[in-house]
């Protein structure tokens, strides 16, 4: 929840993403907890009740003294799961594993949940992750309120540098076929592309030892522990929304208030597979695409803002269970601080028109050597009567422009001209294919400090206002779209 501060530093935000040992059954005891108290309780009744033994013993010490160890909490946690917990530390001390909560076998089940603050940032809403079962545990997050489903996905693409015109082309060419393709599926109410521009540390050189008097290992090794000490990552975070009851094509009964959620978890994972295959074609590597299961997703979420917490992840990127996801948000007019970062986001308020677009535009945007961005695109499906809904009142405000205009002696204005002809064109392609693609951009910086961050500023204005674009910085805003930042695919809800 939202607590104020006494100065004018904001809102402070705190935000967890639990695995599911966290949550509680009766009260503050977990369900294990309840069921070993009631186990000693009825092994007393029956203790005196039936055998007659009497009330003071021996046995009467032990059970009240395996009950009071069973009722204790630490921090949410019950004195057996700190056991467990000690004793996996010890055993990935011992073998280099770690432990994760999902499993095949846990399919439709919740395994962990997120706290995420809502669109007004007054409240937090609480989101299961859940086990679909397939592909060694992938997730999705289940918004129980608006009845969706999004799948998490973490992407590499090929590099673009050195691909001919003809190829670029093409692999555009195929992503928008792929985003046409929602058309056919109604229940996809939403799709999220993150090109993300993030710090990690830089992989130390294997076998060089600057003991050794070997002066081409010093030097790497100054680097690689000074300047060089961190590099900037490329990736691709893809979120698939489905809502299970908008007049899905499957031969799921989805008309009912709540479907199950490993009916939801089946469609997820049919719109998941159709989706990516598409994609083939796009740029994205054969062996790139991994839908992230929900230790995955724990990890993403850490080294966002921490590029340190890196080492904390294993080779696959999961997150052991032990390890908090907890961060402290605080919600300034122009810029929230992220932990230890600070972060500032804008919406795209204006998109190249009249000016030559090249295919991999958007991919420059984020090819910064050294600062840390996310873009963030969302594209929503609409009907050919939602489309000329939202043309008609666009006509109708840019008319109404004209007559204030001709009411106050003024010449008319080119500009809304021209916004009338561009409605009307694209009003006119909408009837032709029933229907658009509606979409939004959004861009996120992140920064160590304030100087930084407004460096960064500078650096990512000059940029987008060079490839014909127009950033507007969202005031008191901050904190929503910081969420829809997250490795989540959030951006876009309702």
């Amino acid at each position: 929840m939202a607590e104020k501060d006494n100065g004018e530093e904001g809102l402070l935000y705190s935000s967890t993403f639990a695995p599911l040992l966290r949550q509680k059954a009766v009260a503050i005891w977990s369900l294990h907890q309840a069921v070993v108290a009631g186990i000693l309780i009825a092994v007393f009744m029956l203790r005196t009740a039936v055998a007659h033994a009497p009330v003071l013993s021996w046995a009467t010490l032990v059970l009240v003294a395996i009950l009071v160890v069973d009722l204790v909490t630490v921090r949410g946690l019950s004195m057996w799961q700190v056991a467990g917990l000690r004793l996996g530390l010890l055993l990935r001390q011992a073998t280099g594993a770690t432990k994760a909560t999902f499993s095949p076998i846990t399919s439709g089940a919740t395994v962990a949940f997120a706290d995420i603050p809502g669109e007004e940032g007054e409240t937090v809403n609480t989101y299961r992750v859940v086990n679909t079962g397939e592909m060694d545990g992938a997730c999705f997050l289940w918004d129980s309120v608006h009845n969706q489903a999004t799948a998490p996905l973490l992407m590499e693409a090929q590099s673009d540098q050195l691909a001919k015109a003809d190829i670029r082309n093409t692999r555009a060419d195929e992503f928008a076929a792929a985003l046409h393709s929602l058309a056919d599926q109604p229940d996809v109410v939403r799709v999220t592309l993150q090109a993300r521009a993030l710090r990690r540390p830089v992989e130390k050189s294997p076998g060089l030892s600057a003991a050794e008097g070997n002066a081409a290992a010093a030097d790497i090794e100054y680097l690689e522990d000074g300047p060089l000490a961190h590099t900037i990552r490329h990736d691709y975070i893809l979120g698939i929304t489905i809502d299970p009851s908008a007049r899905s094509t499957s031969k799921v009964n989805f008309s009912k208030p709540r479907a199950s959620l490993e009916d939801v978890s089946r469609l997820l994972a049919k719109r998941v597979s159709e989706l990516c295959s598409m994609l083939a074609g796009t740029g994205v590597r054969p062996d790139g695409i991994t839908w992230m299961n929900a230790a995955q997703v724990r990890g993403q979420m850490k080294v966002l803002t921490d590029p340190d917490a890196y080492q904390l992840l294993d080779p696959q990127g999961n997150l052991p269970d032990d390890v908090p996801v907890q961060t402290s948000w605080r919600e300034m007019a122009d810029h929230v601080a992220v932990g230890p970062s600070y972060a500032r986001s804008f919406w795209i308020s204006q998109w190249p028109v009249g000016l030559p677009v090249f295919s991999d535009w958007l991919t420059e945007l984020t090819r910064s050597p050294d600062s840390q961005q996310i873009l963030t695109l969302v594209f929503h499906h609409r009907t050919e009567h939602q489309a000329k809904a939202s043309f008609d009142r666009k006509n109708q405000e840019a008319g109404s422009m004209r007559w204030l205009n001709r009411k106050l002696d003024r010449p008319d204005d080119d500009k809304i001209e021209s916004e009338e002809q561009t409605i009307a064109r694209l009003k006119r392609e909408s009837s032709e294919n029933g229907g658009d693609i509606q979409f939004q951009g959004f861009a996120t910086i992140l920064a160590d400090d304030l100087s930084a961050l407004d460096e960064a500023d500078q650096g990512i204005q000059r940029l987008f206002k060079k490839k014909g674009m127009y950033l507007d910085r969202q005031r008191d805003q901050q904190l929503t779209r910081w969420v829809g930042a997250l490795p989540l695919g959030l951006e876009g809800r309702k």
